[in-house]
């Protein structure tokens, strides 16, 4: 760990950090950028329909809505901001990708381990860990797919290496998953 800190290795952990907290200020960013892209324009959407709708209702359009309308927005949005600025802040502190990162990497160390064991089952069990927190995992998803066609699931082996090779990732292994889908072709 000090050597870490010695290269500035924890620097950009620590930046990301602050700046993910940083951009709370607006709802809905902080989804975008931790690729949770659907939720995050979604609440982005609903926290501008609000202000907006709160800020020309109180200063523009003064008669358009009853008090008790433009209060009502007021606090959705306010209540909205806070919303979000809270579950920001439990995301980066308790489920953050770094620890998703160290927990996963153990996982799969201890399923290859299990796999090389022939312990099939242990070794699913923490490949389907693996991607229930990260579904996008490549070197998972061709374990599992190889650990399928090795115990018969033909079908589960070519569902789990399509999946993979649509991966951004999966180009360091195009030609392993070629080679599974390949024995999976031989009668």
């Amino acid at each position: 760990m000090p050597e870490a800190q010695a290269t500035g290795e924890g620097a950009p952990r620590v930046s990301k950090r602050i700046g993910l907290a940083l951009l709370s200020v607006w709802p809905g960013l902080p989804q975008i950028c931790m690729r949770h892209e659907v939720a995050g324009l979604a609440i982005a959407t609903c926290f501008a329909v609000l202000i907006n709708t709160a800020l020309v209702a109180t200063f523009v359009w003064t008669e358009a809505l009853a008090v008790e309308w433009l209060w009502a927005i007021w606090v959705s949005a306010a209540g909205l901001w806070f919303a979000s600025a809270l579950a920001t802040g439990w995301w980066l502190w308790r489920r953050h990708p770094e620890r998703f990162r160290q927990v996963n990497d153990q996982l799969y160390r201890e399923a290859l381990h299990e796999y090389l064991g022939g312990r099939w089952s242990e070794a699913r069990w923490r490949l389907d860990r693996i991607l229930s927190a990260d579904q996008g995992d490549c070197d998972a998803l061709i374990q599992l797919g190889t650990l399928c066609r090795h115990t018969g699931q033909t079908e589960d082996a070519r569902r789990m290496l399509r999946r993979c090779r649509e991966l951004d990732t999966a180009g360091k292994w195009r030609w392993e998953i070629d080679r599974e889908l390949a024995y999976l072709s031989e009668p």
